[in-house]
């Protein structure tokens, strides 16, 4: 008996041998790798700082009186583009280019869009509904339902847009299509600036 215990005692010194002789060979190995990774990696770093500088980003708007047709009722062409325009003027007073959209903005429960017709430049005229339908709904307010692009463009420095916005029903509309009703839109402009 004594025998089996100096043989388990003499195993078990040989197993703590082995792990020690394991970890410092482990140990090892982690040590030369983190030196031979330090002698073939080295590191720069700049020695001026990098730096931006951004322009001036502004823009005026300028409006007129709103159109306002009290007892509505549809028109030709000739007659719609001898109405009175809402007038407006965006104006970049910076020194960043500026992209601008203008929108038309509908009020809910107004009658059909396809019932208006727009003019941008006094001269030619095309239905509301005919516009691209703005989707990005950030732009649009609540209370607000359809939401259409009239016009994109890019202003330089000190550069100007004006524009005349003409409303009014078109020809082709009935009494009965708009009686006791009405319509309602709002003009948004928005800028982002460009290079």
């Amino acid at each position: 008996m004594k025998k089996d215990i100096k043989k388990n005692k003499k195993q078990n010194n040989n197993i703590g041998l082995a792990i020690r002789v394991g970890i410092f060979i482990l140990v090892t190995f982690i040590a030369l790798g983190a030196i031979t990774y330090g002698a073939f990696i080295t590191t720069d770093t700049q020695s001026d700082t990098n730096k931006m500088t951004s322009g001036c980003f502004s823009t005026t708007f300028t409006e007129g009186n709103s159109i306002n047709l009290t007892n509505a009722y549809a028109m030709t062409n000739a007659q719609g583009l001898a109405t009175t325009p809402y007038h407006f003027t965006l104006k970049n007073t910076c020194t960043i280019k500026v992209k601008y959209t203008v929108l038309l903005n509908v009020k809910d429960n107004s009658f059909n869009d396809s019932y208006v017709r727009a003019s941008l430049d006094g001269t030619t005229s095309k239905l509301l509904s005919s516009y691209t339908k703005n989707t990005n709904t950030s732009y649009v307010e609540n209370g607000y339902t359809n939401s259409y692009i009239l016009l994109t463009g890019t202003l330089a420095q000190n550069a100007t847009l004006t524009t005349d916005l003409r409303l009014w029903i078109d020809e082709a509309v009935t009494y009965e299509n708009v009686e006791g009703s009405s319509w309602q839109g709002q003009i948004k402009i928005e800028n982002v600036a460009t290079n």
